[in-house]
């Protein structure tokens, strides 16, 4: 029997293996405030059927390329549009420790998924088309049309000395091509990249990136870190969105940085961002970076207005939040602007939307018995959330799926998908934004009672 692994240890790992089943639960009617919020779209699906794709041992990729898999990284990406091809994108590495971006078309509507075609985008070795070598990834980003967003460290070619990550495009599997690299300048030539570049959000053509820069001559401004808005991938129209030293309306305090983000339609986006007291420091040991006792809040805000940012959860000292309390997971956007985020207050766990409190600790839960907390999500492009749910009832994991005004259990530990017959054990979900697409299927990892790990997909039924 397979040794238990706890939430925590399971989140850290990097994993390889199997899994799938019917939907079994459902939660209506209890008392959670707010009305639904998929205004009149994003219906439930009725039920899923989930299926081991790629596992530890399989051959991946293309393209004179490919590789054994010996561990996943965690990222799974599902695209496709409702008319579109579902296309999934994952990160695994081999043996050698070689790592490798993979993309799989699949052909979903049969009785078993077939990979029609698969290739590598990239992998560690690689020389990119600036001459730098690929050393590492970093975080990216996949959108409908199955295009890559990728930050990739790569040693720097012969004639540079700056070794550090890059920010790279590849448009519907074409090669990555450098967008944001380190000496590149932005905000009308005001600022240049040094190579230090965190999330990344790509959604339609559109990029939104957390990037470390320094001043294009010194003197004229403080090096630090922006909120940079790419319009169709392009530096040239690349302006900040938010700036380290920016004070969070209504607050004594200010942004020193910026974690995970999340882009959805009409330019609506959030962000985890760092702050600190303005009371306590000065303007520049915040800008510059210099170690500080700050704190974890949520932000959120339309691309087409910089500047007018909202304040969706703070520590209590940010009285300006529409929730106090701690935030350690990333944040997630819906289509209407309202951001996803699981808030904890020192005494109860909640997973908030907007003014609507969904569910909280303690509340009965969908999988049975009551909620013990939750794990992050990913949203569909027509609103449908998709969460992580801890239950304490045997110990219960659970991925669950809800319109707002009902909560379904989608996947479970103990459930046996279609084409393997160890139970689930952990689930690995909420990674990225985008496990799900407009079909409402799923890309995920799971562990298993025989102690092996998979990539998994769900289908609708």
């Amino acid at each position: 029997m397979a040794k238990h692994i706890d939430r925590r240890t399971f989140l850290k790992l990097t994993v390889a293996g199997a899994g799938g089943v019917l939907l079994s639960t459902s939660l209506t009617g209890c008392g959670f405030g707010g009305p639904p919020f998929d205004d009149g779209h994003g219906d439930l699906p009725n039920g899923y059927r989930f299926y081991r794709l790629r596992a530890h041992g399989d051959v991946v990729g293309g393209n004179g390329r490919e590789m054994t898999i010996d561990q996943f990284f965690g990222t799974a990406h599902m695209s496709g549009g409702p008319h579109a091809e579902d296309v999934l994108t994952f990160s695994a590495r081999d043996a050698g420790n070689r790592a490798a971006i993979v993309q799989m078309g699949l052909d979903l509507d049969g009785a078993q998924p077939q990979v029609q075609w698969q290739r590598t985008l990239v992998r560690s070795g690689d020389v990119l088309a600036d001459g730098r070598e690929v050393s590492r990834l970093g975080a990216m980003d996949v959108n409908e049309a199955g295009s890559v967003a990728g930050v990739l460290i790569a040693a720097p070619a012969g004639f540079e000395q700056h070794y550090g990550s890059g920010l790279y495009l590849a448009h519907e599997g074409d090669d990555f091509e450098p967008l944001l690299i380190a000496g590149d300048t932005f905000d009308d030539g005001a600022r240049v990249a040094i190579g230090i570049i965190g999330d990344v959000d790509l959604h339609g053509d559109d990029l939104l990136v957390a990037a470390a820069h320094a001043p294009e001559r010194v003197g004229t401004l403080p090096p630090g870190h922006s909120l940079l808005h790419l319009p169709s991938a392009s530096l040239s129209a690349a302006q900040p969105v938010m700036t380290s030293g920016d004070v969070l309306a209504g607050t004594d305090h200010a942004v020193t940085d910026f974690g995970l983000l999340d882009v959805h339609d009409a330019g609506h986006f959030t962000v985890q961002t760092r702050t600190t007291s303005l009371l306590e420091h000065t303007p520049e040991q915040i800008t510059t970076g210099a170690p500080l006792e700050d704190s974890s809040s949520i932000v959120s805000g339309n691309l087409a207005a910089p500047g007018d940012h909202d304040l969706v959860a703070a520590p209590s000292s940010l009285a300006a939040a529409a929730y106090a309390g701690q935030t350690h997971y990333g944040p997630r956007m819906l289509p209407d602007g309202r951001t996803l985020a699981i808030v904890h207050d020192g005494e109860r766990e909640h997973l908030v939307l907007g003014a609507q409190r969904l569910l909280s600790s303690g509340d009965a839960s969908p999988a049975g018995g009551s909620v013990l907390g939750f794990g992050p999500g990913s949203i569909s492009p027509d609103g449908i959330v998709f969460y992580q749910l801890y239950s304490n009832v045997a110990a219960r994991h659970a991925l669950v799926a809800t319109n707002g005004a009902e909560h379904r259990v989608v996947l479970e530990r103990g459930d046996e998908v279609m084409n393997w017959g160890s139970p689930v054990e952990e689930i690995l979900f909420g990674t990225t934004t985008h496990h799900v697409n407009g079909k409402h299927r799923l890309a995920l990892l799971c562990s298993f009672a025989d102690a092996t790990h998979a990539l998994v997909v769900g289908v609708p039924v």
